[in-house]
């Protein structure tokens, strides 16, 4: 039988931090996609991505790591038991593991393993990404998503964020197996939804230091535009912002065109 067991679990990179112990757990309400409003397009093609999510975040780091938080045999949660129900009577073993991009914690997975797969095409995983004999197996079908948010605190992170989640099915022969992934704060499609809503939040407070940093618009005629042309573009309509589209080729289209957005 295989076993992996850490204790507890500390991962620190930035202002990012990890900490649970092991297992963390996904106790959570899980819905189909089409129940659940997804805010951002770039978020959704990720939940919705039906290819490696390991190899998806190689392909975005310089340096990829899988950091092992801990495999055991353990009872599902209620959710996850009635996802199993065709397996019959049988063990299963957690398997909870961090996928990282950069030195960064992007992705949290954990899959509820039949005791069979572990003793025979899953044996012997240890940091070998679970991903790679899954996809590289062909006998293996995968289901529908079904999504989730999480409180990112449950996974000992001081913030008040919510992430999101999938999971899905695995099944090979007369066992299943879950696969579920939670997107950390590092990770691509949460920390653009962050910085998307950071400009927002900034312009809406006319905070436009933090806005400027936000845009990169490290140059002065960039910070005028965003103390100044916002103003006069939302107090006298959008017209009047378009006298201010010369100084984009200063400080680069972005900066103009995301004013423009946010006059609409």
């Amino acid at each position: 039988m295989t076993c992996y067991h850490t204790n507890r679990f500390i991962i620190r990179a930035f202002r990012v931090s990890f900490n649970a112990t092991f297992p963390v757990g996904l106790a959570v309400d899980w819905q189909a996609p089409s129940g659940i409003t997804i805010p951002n397009a770039q978020l959704k093609n990720w939940l919705l991505d039906t290819g490696s999510l390991t190899e998806r975040v190689q392909s975005l780091s310089n340096h990829f790591s899988l950091e092992l938080i801990g495999q055991h045999e353990q009872i599902p949660h209620d959710n996850e038991l009635s996802l199993l129900l065709d397996n019959g009577e049988t063990h299963y073993q957690a398997r909870e593991i961090l996928l990282c991009g950069d030195h960064k914690p992007w992705v949290f997975a954990r899959s509820i393993i039949p005791q069979a797969f572990v003793d025979s095409e899953l044996s012997d995983l240890g940091r070998e990404p679970l991903g790679k004999r899954l996809f590289n197996d062909k006998r293996f079908t995968r289901s529908e998503f079904q999504l989730c948010t999480v409180p990112a605190s449950q996974f000992g992170i001081n913030s008040n964020q919510t992430l999101w989640g999938r999971r899905s099915l695995f099944t090979l022969g007369n066992y299943s197996m879950i696969v579920a992934e939670v997107f950390l704060p590092s990770s691509r499609p949460i920390a653009t939804l962050l910085k998307r809503k950071g400009k927002r939040k900034a312009i809406m407070k006319h905070n436009w230091n933090a806005y400027a940093r936000l845009m990169r618009l490290d140059k002065p005629v960039g910070i005028y535009l965003a103390a100044v042309a916002y103003p006069v573009g939302a107090s006298y309509g959008r017209t009047r912002l378009t006298t201010f589209r010369h100084y984009a080729h200063f400080c680069g289209w972005r900066s103009c065109h995301a004013l423009s957005r946010v006059c609409d």
